[in-house]
Order: structure tokens, then C-alpha cells, then sequence
């Protein structure tokens, strides 16, 4: 009788549990899968606008002061962003940090550069620590982080573990509030807040040179919003916030590629984040078909697919 009222009481707790901590689980498991997926490809064709750094970066410039550093031989097709102005550089993400990046920074500029994550996971935050200015959006979920000085992300934000990359260590020199702007000189970028793939995303925008640097927010390939810390709902408003910013000539500067033949920066334009607002409307309402079982995929044109939890679980 008492193993009977034991299970009784642990079972429910059990499914409690498993209901509470689902997206870690499944998120677990579904990249434990994916382990043949991390490598480390082969030198890829690249487009002619397109320059090899060294064996692992290439460069790509999209104007005389904006330049793609791209590391297509990493399987996320990683790229990161040099802004340069008349006083100041930014480098919006830094990479997984397989190799070193300050070399090819240093190589495009002579500016002090300050290095800004658009969001934590491993794969932009790889080189943080090398620069001796980094910057992170001021949210209150970021200023916990800070430890004796330096700031630790958690296993959560970071999701290094899982390629076995340790968690970055750094000093954040500054705070920027979402709204400001970043500014570089007579260049200036206004910082986003962009939550949806992740709480503490950040998006800039050059309101003169009409460019959107989105991070993971949207890219081409496959955009993840079923980790642990994605949210649907903040994906359809920071949607509605970068529309409401820019125009149909606007240029979409994304963090990924999906490449399979020749390699370049990933850029979109306007019509591909309206049709991210259409699909992220037909999920809430139901009108999108999606295929798969988890994560559940959504197209959203024919070169951005949503990934998301289950239908019926999906915040």
C-alpha cells in the first residue's frame, strides 16, 4: 500500500516536472542528435566580392565601411560585422571562436573597436574577450551576470556545452539602453531591443545608410525559436518594432547563411521580415501548416524556414 501511494504522489510530480522543464529535455535531445552535424567543412567556393582573410575568416565589403567577416568553414556559416566610423569601429559579434578574429579586425581598421554580441550563445560570443571594450545592452537579466568584475553568462545563454566550448569570461566596459544610439562619429546606429530567439538580443540600425545588423533574430536557413529562452510571442513584436523602423530598400545584415555552392554574406531585405510577420501570424492563428514533430518547421519563403516547439506548447 505504501509503494501504491508513493507512486501516486511521484508520478504526477514526475509529469509536473517533465511538463516544466520540457524545453531544456527536448532541446537536450534534439541537439544530441545534430552531433554529426558539428564540423569543420572544407574551403567552399566563395562569390568574386568575396576574399579570403586566411584559411578559416573571408571579408566582404558591403560599403567602404561595412564589412561582412565571414567563417563559411564552420557548419552555422557564421557571420559577424565591422562598422566602422570616423572615431570608432563596432564589431557586432565575435564568432564561435574556433580562431582568432582580432587580426583580421585589426587588418581593416586602426579605430578603437568595441565588441558587441547580438546575443550570447557561443557562436557570436567566441573572441568577447580578447577586445578591450565590450558592450551589452542594459537589461537587468544582463547586469545579473556580472561577477567580481567580469561577466559570466549561464549555461542557458550561452548553449556552448553542447560543442564543448567554455563559457566566456569578460569585462563589459559598456551599458548601452536600448534606443540609443551607438555612436561612431557622424555614424550613428540606434541599439534594438529584439528578444524572440533570445531575451537579450539586440538588432542596430544606420538610419543614413538604410542597414539592419538583425544578429539571429532572422537569417537565411533555419531561424530557432524553439530553445529553452525563445518566445513567439516577443518574435511577432520585435517584428512589428523592426518594421515600424525601416523601409522597403532596407538592407538585412543577418548572422548566418545557409549556403550550399557559393559563399557570401547573408542579407535580406524588408519583404523577407513581412513575410516572417505573416508566418509568425499564421502560427498564432493557425492558418500555417508546419511539418515535423520537434522542432516543428514553418516556411516562411524560400529561403528562411521558423523552427519552433510543439504547436500546442509553443509561447
Amino acid at each position: 500500500m505504501n509503494i501504491v501511494i508513493s507512486l501516486l504522489i511521484l508520478i504526477p510530480a514526475v509529469i509536473v516536472l517533465l511538463f516544466v522543464y520540457r524545453n531544456e529535455i527536448l532541446f537536450a535531445i534534439y541537439t544530441w542528435t545534430l552531433n554529426g552535424r558539428y564540423y569543420l567543412a572544407e574551403k567552399p567556393r566563395v562569390a568574386e566580392t568575396v576574399k579570403w582573410f586566411d584559411d578559416w575568416f573571408t571579408i566582404q565589403f558591403i560599403d567602404e565601411n561595412t564589412i561582412a567577416i565571414g567563417e563559411p568553414r564552420h557548419y552555422q556559416q557564421n557571420y559577424n560585422y565591422l562598422i566602422v566610423g570616423e572615431s570608432l569601429a563596432i564589431l557586432f559579434d565575435t564568432g564561435a571562436g574556433i580562431r582568432d578574429i582580432t587580426p583580421v579586425v585589426e587588418s581593416l581598421t586602426s579605430l578603437p573597436v568595441i565588441a558587441v554580441p547580438s546575443h550570447l550563445h557561443y557562436d557570436h560570443t567566441g573572441n568577447l574577450a580578447r577586445f578591450e571594450r565590450v558592450a551589452l545592452p542594459d537589461l537587468t537579466i544582463l547586469r545579473e551576470g556580472i561577477t567580481g568584475g567580469f561577466f559570466l553568462p549561464t549555461d542557458k545563454q550561452h548553449h556552448g556545452r553542447r560543442e564543448n566550448i567554455p563559457l566566456p569570461k569578460f569585462r563589459v566596459t559598456e551599458w548601452w539602453t536600448p534606443g540609443e544610439m551607438a555612436v561612431l562619429g557622424k555614424r550613428r546606429l540606434q541599439v534594438i531591443h529584439a528578444p524572440g530567439h533570445a531575451p537579450e538580443c539586440i538588432a542596430l540600425f544606420d538610419p543614413d545608410r538604410n542597414q539592419l545588423f538583425t544578429g539571429d533574430f532572422i537569417n537565411i536557413g533555419e531561424l530557432y525559436a524553439f530553445l529553452p529562452e525563445s518566445n513567439l510571442k516577443d518574435y511577432l513584436d520585435t517584428t512589428d518594432k523592426l518594421l515600424s523602423l525601416i523601409n522597403e530598400k532596407t538592407l538585412l545584415l543577418t548572422a548566418h547563411n545557409d549556403a550550399h555552392e557559393v559563399h557570401s554574406a547573408p542579407l535580406l531585405a524588408y519583404q523577407d521580415l513581412v513575410d516572417l510577420k505573416k508566418a509568425l501570424l499564421g502560427i498564432n492563428n493557425k492558418t500555417l501548416s508546419g511539418h515535423g514533430f520537434y522542432p516543428r518547421c514553418y516556411t516562411v519563403n524560400q529561403r528562411v524556414t521558423l523552427l519552433t516547439d510543439f504547436p500546442w506548447l509553443a509561447r
